[in-house]
């Protein structure tokens, strides 16, 4: 073996090595942290060359049982890993599961109050002109089924984006992060950054996904439902006009009719 640690350049090689290393091991735990392991990573494993030896007397010499329990120590700390960023990856399939879910839900929420209005609305109109019991009144509330439907989809694709636009953010950032630790930053530093970009992003998106409305999709019955909204005003006495037109809700109180 060579002395001073360095071939002869004053070390330098074995400092880039090392260098090499931790960030390597950095890289490797903020992957675990997204749920990222890769079996093919090897650094760190024993290197059979550093426990072998050459004795004038003995010969080549080989520290077999040396070897076998440094490896195995290797090993196991190769399975937590790999237990490790399993589980992250379980908890961050929960996360964008429920981001999906939740915003599903709250469109769903607007769109079955929607459909409740349009159904009274329809349900009044129809009565008032004749007309339940028939094809009109299948015809009617067929469409209403279909414009549902058709709403669902599209409830479904906004939860899917939401779910899809976390995903690309946590890559984005674990990315972003590998980055930065190749360019000096520490692996405390890019855990704890990770951490708060990851919280962060789940919030945000989340809070985005619901803040936009799911529009009219029953407008089409919007004068059914104005026309029971009169019909329940007078019928309770009140001045019509712009009052419904300010706020229609208002009149929807507890003598409402179910479907």
């Amino acid at each position: 073996m060579c002395g001073g640690g360095g071939g002869g350049d004053g070390g330098a090689s074995a400092r880039e090595a090392e260098r090499q290393k931790k960030q390597n091991a950095a890289i490797d735990r903020v992957n675990r942290l997204f749920g990222i392991y890769d079996d093919g990573f090897n650094q760190g494993k024993p290197d059979k060359a550093d426990f072998s030896s050459y004795n004038s007397d003995y010969g080549s010499q080989f520290d077999e049982q040396g070897y076998n329990t440094a490896l195995a120590a290797w090993e196991k700390q190769r399975a937590d890993a790999k237990t490790t960023a399993e589980k992250n990856k379980t908890a961050r399939e929960d996360i964008y599961s429920n981001l999906r879910d939740n915003t599903f839900s709250y469109y769903m929420n607007d769109l079955m109050k929607q459909r409740g209005d349009a159904e009274r609305g329809a349900k009044f109109s129809l009565s008032r002109r004749g007309l339940r019991g028939g094809s009109v009144q299948n015809d009617t509330y067929a469409d209403i089924g279909e414009r549902a439907d058709r709403a669902t989809l599209d409830i479904g694709n906004r939860a899917d984006a939401a779910a899809t636009k976390l995903r690309a953010s946590d890559e984005q950032a674990r990315l972003d992060l590998i980055s930065r630790i190749q360019a000096g930053m520490s692996g405390d530093a890019a855990i704890q950054s990770a951490t708060q970009q990851m919280q962060n992003a789940a919030k945000d998106i989340g809070f985005n996904a619901q803040s936009n409305a799911l529009g009219q999709v029953f407008k089409d019955y919007g004068t059914y439902i104005t026309e029971d909204a009169r019909a329940r005003g007078r019928a309770r006495g009140y001045n019509y006009g712009a009052n419904f037109r300010s706020n229609p809700g208002s009149y929807y109180g507890t003598t409402r009719e179910g479907p």
